[in-house]
């Protein structure tokens, strides 16, 4: 696990060129540090935990995908259950605050894809357009964690709204919505470089697996020793819109920190969880 520190950050389209949805840019204040998986959820984690493994791209140490959000929280029942932990996905504004690692940029290495940061159509790597890529692929940004923007989407646990009017400062969930559709981040493998910025969301339904594809997944937890214990962040693999997916993370309560827990065909995978 990483431990993400408390902090304040202004979250959405600080470059000016994202969606309508990214806006407007608001301050948010994470108010505990939180521990979250260094790699995203892998298939031979997630099979662990569920005995099974949806993904559609087979490989222990590939990412989970295939996963719808409903999926993930059943995963991280059974995970606590296993644990006597306790597991959640990732807020919204905790998934961007750790995406970004501190950074003001489009991507947390820069302003530019550039060649070789991350995985997704156009942004040169091996695995670009064509299948996500073993976790820890590439380098960590700032805070350590591998695979938050690119490879596959993530789940996190709020409901969608289309634009960040009356969204929590305080970095809690937005949840409690009429419709309530689920978020999902950070893009995906064949998705172009304007879908894995850090600011980039999409919503979906809860309950679609193809939802999710372009490839997403629960979140992240990383350890697939012992059922994956301190490192389970958890991948949710998104919904296909045009390209993007969702995954998502899970998170958990140890010590006084948050928690949180997520190909051409539509799949979720899961990134890893996050502790408390």
């Amino acid at each position: 696990m990483v431990v993400i520190p408390a902090g304040s950050f202004r979250m959405g389209d600080l470059s000016g060129g994202g969606g309508g949805d990214e806006k407007p840019v608001h301050r948010v204040t994470i108010p505990r540090p939180f521990a979250v998986g260094k790699y995203e959820v892998t298939q031979a984690e997630w099979r662990a935990v569920m005995g099974s493994n949806p993904s559609w791209f087979k490989g222990d140490r590939n990412p989970v995908e295939e996963v719808r959000w409903n999926d993930a929280q059943d995963f991280v029942r059974r995970l606590n259950t296993k644990t006597g932990k306790q597991y959640r996905l990732l807020t919204e504004a905790e998934w961007e605050y750790a995406a970004r690692a501190g950074t003001t940029t489009q991507y947390s290495w820069g302003d530019s894809v550039g060649s070789g940061n991350a995985n997704c159509n156009g942004c040169g790597s091996r695995w670009d357009n064509d299948q996500p890529a073993p976790v820890g692929s590439f380098n960590s940004n700032r805070f350590g964690l591998h695979d938050m923007l690119g490879n596959v989407w993530e789940w996190v646990e709020d409901c969608y709204n289309d634009s960040y009017n009356g969204a929590p400062a305080d970095g809690s969930a937005q949840t409690g919505l009429n419709f309530c559709n689920r978020v999902t981040r950070g893009g995906s493998w064949n998705n172009y470089p304007g879908f894995i910025r850090a600011a980039d969301r999409y919503g979906t339904s809860q309950s679609t697996e193809t939802a999710f594809w372009d490839s997403a997944s629960p979140g992240r937890f990383s350890e697939a020793k012992a059922l994956l214990l301190e490192s389970l962040f958890l991948y949710l693999l998104g919904v296909s819109r045009g390209g993007k997916a969702a995954s998502g993370r899970v998170a958990v309560p140890p010590f006084d920190v948050e928690t949180s827990a997520a190909g051409r065909r539509y799949q979720p995978r899961a990134r890893g969880w996050a502790e408390r």
